[in-house]
């Protein structure tokens, strides 16, 4: 058993235990995609103003910057990718996959999607 070296098995991780909480610094929510990358994945839901609906991401890969969201919850399309508010600075996404959909890199999401009034939860 483990229990002879004082090793536990790793708690299981649930589907909750994966939702990104963007009120967190940059740095904890960099580490957060980056533990659960590429399984079970972190995630997130984007509510989009315009069309008064929310969709569930999973994000794959991710960048930190030092760009300062200054309180906002808008995502930003840049050319070097996506960006999602945490609380101090921007998180440069790469690479998602929508609610049922396959991955894929930002450039291929936003050839079909605009990220325009689009917010994190």
């Amino acid at each position: 058993e483990f229990q002879e070296d004082g090793l536990k098995p790793a708690p299981k991780i649930f589907k909750n235990d994966c939702e990104i909480d963007f009120s967190k610094s940059i740095q904890e929510v960099h580490n957060f995609v980056r533990g659960l990358s590429p399984y079970p994945s972190a995630w997130c839901v984007l509510h989009d103003k315009n069309a008064s609906e929310s969709k569930s991401f999973k994000i794959h890969r991710a960048t930190k910057t030092k760009q300062k969201t200054n309180g906002n919850k808008s995502l930003i399309a840049t050319k070097e990718g996506i960006l999602f508010p945490c609380a101090d600075y921007y998180l440069n996404v790469t690479e998602l996959q929508p609610e049922g959909k396959r991955s894929m890199d930002f450039k291929a999401f936003l050839a079909g999607n605009s990220v325009e009034g689009v917010e994190v939860g």
